[in-house]
């Protein structure tokens, strides 16, 4: 996330339901994933670093630094990363909270990213600025996360690779950690996406379905299939009146407030 709002903007919603209505975000989080069957419990959200350079004072956890041992030397054969579990260093995938929790008889990680409104989702000043090396690495990571998403039908990875590296490299970045931590660490990760309805931003959509579209136009710029991605989950919060949770479509997406759920198909 960059520099908090005071007034708007997903850091601040999010710090709003994990501080002010922790049990609400906690229940919603254990009946999204719940959908399958399983029992979620002993949902526990990490600390995250300090900042001294950051204005709020507090940083954020990078890619897998979360790990006791930061992902070791798996993951600097993975990822262009010279210091693993330096705290607050430039350039690394980050995290809006990281979460441990059980799900059924299983220890899982819960990666979460907050979004507040549609231009959050194609950022071109997000795009790999890597080079070289480092580069060709991130773009190896990226290939097999994207063959390891899809099937035997897959569009060429030439044909969406401009977008993994370019205005969606953020969550193509997101969902490589993912892919490290599942199938070469072998912690089973899953990841969160919230996504705040009535936010101030023009842009913010009022209710679930002014976001379905905007999330579909980036899993299909990805070469996914929305919806489809494993372990991966949507949640929509509404920034404004709260009511219960209300679960939609099992392990993908679940709206909490009083708005229209639209559910998607």
């Amino acid at each position: 996330m960059g520099e908090m709002a005071i007034d708007h903007g997903s850091e601040l919603h999010l710090l709003r339901y994990m501080g002010r209505h922790r049990r609400l975000l906690d229940e919603s989080i254990a009946h999204l994933i719940g959908a399958e069957g399983k029992n979620v419990k002993n949902i526990k959200w990490l600390d995250v670093p300090f900042d001294p350079k950051n204005r709020q004072k507090d940083g954020e956890w990078k890619s897998v630094d979360f790990l006791q041992d930061a992902g070791g030397d798996d993951w600097k054969r993975y990822w262009p990363d010279r210091t693993p579990g330096k705290p607050n260093r430039t350039g690394m995938p980050s995290w809006d909270a990281v979460v441990q929790m059980n799900v059924g008889n299983k220890a899982e990680w819960l990666l979460v990213e907050a979004k507040a409104h549609i231009a959050e989702l194609a950022n071109p000043r997000a795009k790999c600025g890597a080079g070289g090396n480092s580069r060709k690495k991130i773009e190896k990571a990226l290939q097999k996360t994207y063959e390891k998403l899809t099937g035997d039908d897959r569009m060429p990875w030439a044909d969406v690779a401009q977008n993994w590296l370019g205005i969606h490299y953020q969550k193509a970045n997101r969902l490589a950690c993912q892919y490290f931590l599942n199938e070469i660490k072998k912690e089973s990760t899953r990841l969160l996406y919230i996504y705040f309805v009535g936010d101030s931003f023009k842009d913010s959509p009022k209710n679930p379905t002014g976001w379905h579209d905007a999330i579909n136009r980036q899993y299909e710029a990805l070469g996914l299939r929305s919806g489809h991605v494993l372990k991966t989950h949507e949640l929509f919060l509404n920034v404004l009146q709260v009511e219960s949770p209300v679960p939609h479509r099992s392990a993908v997406s679940c709206l909490v407030g009083p708005l229209d759920s639209g559910l998607r198909h």
